[in-house]
Formats: structure tokens, sequence, C-alpha cells
């Protein structure tokens, strides 16, 4: 292109005011009418007009602000990313290096910030459009600026923040750990070199920490987690070293190497003939009370009694629980805990075994403390599945065992207003129970007095006190819809 073409360019830039846009040049309709002006002065060579529009923007802001400035708006607008691409061919042409680009864009000044600088996309996208190894090339320049003990630092870190430039940490690191491997470093010299042993804390949350299991992986094919654990354990004590391994559970970026050394751990335990108690005592287990179901440990042990035990971990995990918590603290954390239902049936099961009545059970589980407050008590289904249970075992079951209970200690009258009032309340926790017990209330009437309105309202203005008026409302309401849906 001759110097007056370059020439003209520059001027129309003046010309349309483009070197006076502050901010947002791409988008401003000064931008606009410059690039539509050069579009069409060369639209037999699309490509030599982007290479004069790149010349003219270097001269106005410099290597490293354009290419700060593109390569944020690349990703998202089609001339950015084609203008970026004529800088780098500019740059190509000038016999560039990509360690002579990394000055260029002042990279060198950035120190360990430098996985934080915007210009760092700018030097990867040049080094990989015009290198067969772009990454070996460009850990080769970062060497001749920093040492490898912070090169490796800095690598670790822009990896484990899941920044803009993760990806070319990653990149690096890899390059990284193969030339570790060429020069023929151990497990125990990179943990060393990655100063992991000063590390007093819990060293699985240390970036540096990701990048030597990831070394020890490349190193070890077979069992690299077993390399990894038995580190640890020149380190840390059993027990300190399981909840280092729960406590990385918490945070998605330790949560897959802490899986992996869980494995590990499990295994450990049962060659070492771990018992389930035992294992449920070392995770502490006993300490987290009721949260024990949503703890990160329960769903360990739950797993390693599934592995221990495959003929019947429901029995071991009963066992257990109840050897630490005791039968009435068991019953109550079960309570109505859906994903407990097994070991809820485990201990329904030894009540069984131990001649326990549905009586018995009522008292054990405090309900006939609770009086007419009964129906709030989460356990109310546990002793009803246990009633019920019971009964399949009798020769001729009596399908409304539970009412014919109840109706025992409260009347049939009683227990009535207190289902419908407590059905009223539309408690989530209940109101299935509560709906149950009511139907088959309602059948069970049904069964003796037949859909008799008249007998219905017999029996509740035996009372017609202020104080059950509403109860008695709400029965004949909801023996009414039960009449309804009876008789269609």
């Amino acid at each position: 292109m001759s110097s007056n073409n370059q020439l003209a360019i520059d001027k129309r830039f003046n010309l349309f005011k483009v070197n006076k846009v502050n901010s947002n040049l791409l988008e401003s309709a000064e931008f606009g009418k410059w690039h539509n002006f050069v579009q069409k002065a060369y639209k037999k060579n699309v490509e030599e007009g982007e290479a004069a529009m790149v010349r003219t923007l270097t001269k106005h802001y410099g290597d490293e602000e354009l290419a700060k400035l593109l390569s944020k708006a690349s990703t998202s607008n089609i001339i950015a990313e084609r203008l970026e691409g004529a800088q780098f061919t500019k740059w190509l042409v000038e016999e560039r290096s990509v360690g002579n680009v990394f000055n260029l864009l002042k990279l060198d000044e950035a120190g360990e910030n430098l996985f934080k600088s915007p210009q760092l996309s700018s030097w990867v996208k040049y080094a990989n459009k015009f290198q067969s190894n772009p990454e070996e090339t460009m850990f080769l320049v970062l060497k001749t600026h920093f040492d490898d003990q912070t090169l490796a630092k800095m690598i670790s870190a822009a990896k484990w923040d899941e920044g803009i430039h993760t990806k070319i940490a990653i990149k690096l690191e890899n390059v990284e750990l193969e030339q570790w491997l060429s020069r023929g470093k151990t497990s125990d010299d990179i943990f060393k070199f990655l100063n992991l042993n000063d590390d007093v804390g819990n060293v699985l949350k240390n970036p540096a920490f990701n990048t030597w299991v990831s070394f020890v992986t490349k190193v070890e094919k077979e069992n690299p987690y077993e390399v990894v654990f038995a580190k640890l354990l020149t380190r840390y004590d059993e027990e300190s070293l399981t909840k280092l391994v729960f406590t990385a559970m918490d945070d998605y970026k330790t949560l897959k190497i802490a899986e992996k050394l869980e494995v590990v751990l499990q295994n450990k335990w049962i060659s070492g003939r771990k018992t389930a108690n035992d294992v449920f005592k070392l995770l502490n287990l006993g300490k987290e009370g009721d949260a024990i179901f949503t703890s990160p440990m329960w769903s360990s042990w739950n797993s390693y009694v599934m592995r221990l035990s495959k003929g019947d971990p429901d029995e071991s995990m009963y066992l257990t629980l109840k050897s630490q918590f005791g039968e009435e603290k068991l019953v109550e954390m079960i309570g109505g805990n859906v994903r407990m239902k097994n070991i809820a049936d485990k201990l329904q099961e030894d009540w069984r075994s131990q001649g326990k009545s549905g009586d018995d059970i009522f008292k054990l589980l405090k309900l006939n403390e609770k009086k007419e407050q009964f129906v709030e008590s989460p356990m109310l289904s546990t002793w009803i599945s246990y009633v019920r249970k019971l009964e399949k075992f009798k020769a001729k079951s009596d399908e409304f065992v539970v009412i014919r209970y109840l109706e025992n200690i409260f009347d049939e009258v009683t227990l009535a207003r207190i289902l419908a009032m407590e059905k009223k309340q539309d408690n989530s926790a209940t109101k299935n129970v509560i709906a149950d017990l009511q139907r088959m209330q309602f059948k069970l009437w049904e069964s003796r007095y037949g859909i008799d309105a008249n007998r219905l309202t017999e029996m509740l203005l035996r009372d017609t006190s202020r104080n059950v008026m509403p109860a008695n409302v709400q029965v004949t309401y909801d023996f009414y819809d039960f009449y309804k849906a009876t008789l269609g």
C-alpha cells in the first residue's frame, strides 16, 4: 500500500474525529464512519484495509493499549476480532517473537500479577496463532522472567482462581509437569519444591497442592491417590487427616481430590478391619446430633457401611446408631426422615422382637404425654406405622386398629374434633397423616352407623360449649366432604 493511501486513512481518522473519542471507541459513530470509509476504499482488499486501520490506531494508542482495547471487545465484536488479527499479522511482519510481544505489551512489568493482566489474552492469542507448540514457547518465555518456584506458584494460583486465564494456566502447568518429569523429579522433590512442607493449615486447600497431585498422577499411573494419602500421613495422624479430607469436601475446588482420598481412606479402614462403630467414632458423628443426616461425614460413613456389610448394611447402621444415641434419641432423630426408612424398619423389627405392643410404643414415643397435642408430633407417623405392621402378623387384621386405640383414649367425638381442627391448620409436616386418620375414623363410623347425618349431629351436640363449637362445625364439614366422596 502506498504511503499516500495510509496518509489518507490517517487524515480521515482525524477528520471523522475518531481521535476525540474517549470511550467505547468501536461502538462510536465516529469510528463507524471511519470504518465505512476504509471498507469502501479497500473493498477489493479487505485485509489490507484492516492492516491500514491497525497502523493508524497503533500510532494513536500504541501497541499495548490497542491490544487491550481489541482483546476486550473481540469476544463480542467481529470488527474488533478482525482488527486484532490484523495487529497480530503486523507484529509477525515486523518479525516480533513471542518473547518480544510479551515485552511490547509490557507484560514484563506485571510481575506476579501476570495472570490478572488483560493484555495476557492478546499475548496468548498471538502465540497460538503463529506457533506450532504455543504453550512450550510461552513457558520458555516466562522462565526468562521468573524463577521456577515463583512461576510454579503463579501458575497454581491462576489455575485455582478460575479466572479468565485459567485455561492457559492449566496448559502451562502441563508443560511444567512434563519438564519436571523429564528432569527425573520425584513426588517428594516437587512436594518440597512447592513449599508444601511449610504449610501448617489444611494443605488440601493450598493451590500448589493441586499442582502436586497433578504431578503425582503423571508419575504414579497405578494408584496415585494412595501415594498422595501416604504422603499426607507423614504430616497428619489419621483422625486429623480424616477431618481435612471432609473439610475439603465442602469446597468445590477441592471436592474431586477429597473424594479420591475418601476412597483410599475407606480402603485403609477395611484393611484395618475397622467396624462401622469404629469409623462412626473416628468421624465424630456422635457430636453431629440431629444434624447427623445432612453431614458430609454421614454420607461417607453410610457408603463405608454399605461396602463393609454387603449382606445387611441397614442392620449395622441401626445397631451402631442405637448404641451411640440410645433408643429414644434414635427414634426422635429418625422421625419422619424419609431417607431413614430402612433404619426405621430395623427399629420396628427390634421392637417387635422384644414383644412391644402399640401401647408400649405410644408411651415410648411420649405421645401419651402430649395429650390432645399428640397430632402435632412427628413421632405419630412412626407409631401408626408400627401398629399397622403388628396388625399384619395377626390371623385376622383390623384395619381400624389405630382409630380404635385413639378412640379408647379420647372417645370418638373428642378424637374427631382433634383431627378436624388439626387438619384445618394445614400443617405440611402432619396433614397427610391427619387426613388419613380422619378418613379412617369416618370409614369406621360408616361401618358402625352407616352414613347418618342425624346421628353425627346428635353425637356432636352432646357438648355445645363455646370452646368446642368451631370443632363441631369443622367435623360436620369434613364428614359431609367424606359423604360426597363416598357416595359420588
